[in-house]
């Protein structure tokens, strides 16, 4: 790894990572801080006011069913870990993974990196590396302090196991979403090309996930989409989902390899 890159990469990166990380934080303790251990019948009432009482509160994963006095941590999973947790990671890691390498392509600036003594291979790992690394350390961030006002707040009430792999199952589902980013960033010479195709397989993927939790009609989408392998139900209720998080592993790994093959061998337009 090429230490003096990555150091750059942290410079010109770390307020989008500092504005995203706070975000996430926020909205984090505030749904947190929402919990009402008693029963969340008034919760239930006020996102049916907002949204009424069809399938859009499926489809954002704010519907517990006849489950209205559910745990600190089913509550959770569904109000933050359905949606909240990939919806602002995802413009950092497209952001990101675009800059590191597609537009600096783009703009030429990448030449200057080529005539130091530095590989291809070795330049590509370094800037997959800063994505990856960064994007643990937000969700790591986010679990401590998911940990820490929780217990502050419902003292005993998190199940922290629990929590903890919902965190990581987060994090190996935006490792996939990290893996295609810098594919598409080291495929496309244009930066354009390299935001569209990173923005739009996501976001699809994301949006099948979502609708298909509004009912029989739409559940076969929940087969084409890497997002189902994410099941914060099995996750929740202890059951074992081991080779769903180590196939996301696999496919965010196997994008990452392809991309920095890929940049290795391809002519620049530089």
């Amino acid at each position: 790894m090429n230490w003096s890159l990555f150091k750059f990469d942290i410079k010109r990166n770390y307020v989008l990572f500092l504005v995203i990380t706070g975000v996430l934080l926020l909205y984090m303790n505030i749904i947190i801080g929402m919990y009402d251990p008693n029963g969340m019948e008034a919760m239930q009432k006020l996102a049916e006011m907002k949204m009424g009482t069809g399938d859009l509160m499926k489809i954002m994963g704010f519907d517990f069913g006849t489950n209205i006095n559910p745990s600190l941590t089913q509550y959770l999973s569904q109000y933050f870990y359905g949606f909240l947790i990939f919806m602002f990671p995802l413009i950092y890691v497209i952001s990101i993974g675009n800059r590191l390498i597609a537009k600096s392509v783009d703009n030429g600036s990448i030449a200057f990196l080529l005539s130091t003594p530095n590989t291809r291979f070795k330049l590509a790992m370094t800037q997959a590396l800063f994505l990856i690394i960064t994007t643990f350390l937000m969700i790591a961030v986010v679990t401590l302090s998911g940990v820490s006002f929780a217990e502050a707040k419902f003292p005993g009430k998190l199940d922290s196991s629990a929590f903890f792999m919902l965190n990581w199952g987060a994090f190996l589902t935006m490792f996939t979403i990290c893996g295609t980013t810098f594919f598409f960033s080291s495929v496309f010479n244009e930066s354009s090309k390299s935001i569209g195709f990173s923005t739009a397989i996501p976001v699809i993927f994301l949006l099948m996930q979502m609708i298909s939790n509004a009912g029989e009609t739409y559940k076969f989408l929940k087969n084409l989409t890497f997002f189902t392998l994410f099941d914060t139900a099995k996750i929740v209720a202890g059951e074992p989902v081991g080779l769903n998080l180590f196939v996301l592993f696999l496919i965010g790994a196997a994008f990452f390899t392809a991309g920095i093959l890929i940049f290795r061998k391809r002519d620049l337009s530089v």
